[in-house]
């Protein structure tokens, strides 16, 4: 797996020409996918959560996420070890932090049925547990939550147990030649509740091409 990471906040690194951290997904069919500068998606969060928060308002106190929010492109699906490597990194930012929200935003051409197509015929031989298809016009590919980051991560790259819903990755988008940025936000410890509202707006924002809304 080749991955370029990029940490938003403090500089620690200069760019190469074309290494810039705000890349943008281009869609080959159905027109330019609009997407934000990385980070920026989780920024309004809050508000659009307050209506499913208004009992939880005047006790709650919910701001932007810690800075800086983590970020790295995923180009390539070789080998567990290779992603274990890899997200070496992430766990070393997100520490003993128990709340993040992450999207995964396609970063390369797409053709959008043949995605949709190769995703459900690998879903429909049941191997493993795989996150719904959506009827979604989205560059976005998944949107979520998690309390340990780095595992689900590693899940949704295809390396995790088989029995948990998720992308699982490496078992049908390298065919695709599909790349995609994966950015993180985390948050200081709230309740669960606070959390999946936020979520829930984060996936009402985006319109993910797989994945839920809410809980299971």
């Amino acid at each position: 797996m080749h991955i370029r990471p990029a940490i938003h906040g403090p500089r620690r690194r200069s760019w190469r020409t074309g290494d810039c951290p705000g890349r943008r997904g281009v869609e080959r069919v159905g027109g330019k996918a609009q997407v934000v500068r990385e980070g920026e998606v989780f920024n309004d969060l809050p508000i659009r959560a307050a209506s499913s928060l208004s009992a939880l308002a005047a006790e709650t106190k919910i701001g932007p996420p810690i800075e800086p929010v983590w970020s790295q492109e995923l180009t390539v699906y070789k080998t567990e070890s290779d992603t274990i490597d890899a997200l070496a990194d992430l766990r070393n930012w997100a520490a003993k932090t128990k709340c993040f929200l992450y999207i995964f935003q396609i970063s390369s051409e797409f053709d959008r049925d043949k995605l949709r197509t190769a995703y459900a015929l690998e879903a429909a031989k049941k191997l493993r547990r795989y996150a719904r298809l959506n009827d979604s016009t989205s560059s976005y590919l998944y949107a979520g939550g998690s309390q340990d980051v780095a595992t689900r991560i590693k899940q949704h790259l295809g390396y995790g147990n088989r029995g948990t819903y998720a992308m699982h990755l490496s078992h049908w988008a390298s065919r695709l030649r599909l790349a995609t940025t994966l950015t993180i936000a985390k948050y200081p410890q709230m309740e669960a509740r606070v959390r999946q509202a936020l979520e829930d707006a984060l996936w009402d924002k985006v319109k993910p091409i797989l994945g839920r809304r809410g809980t299971r």
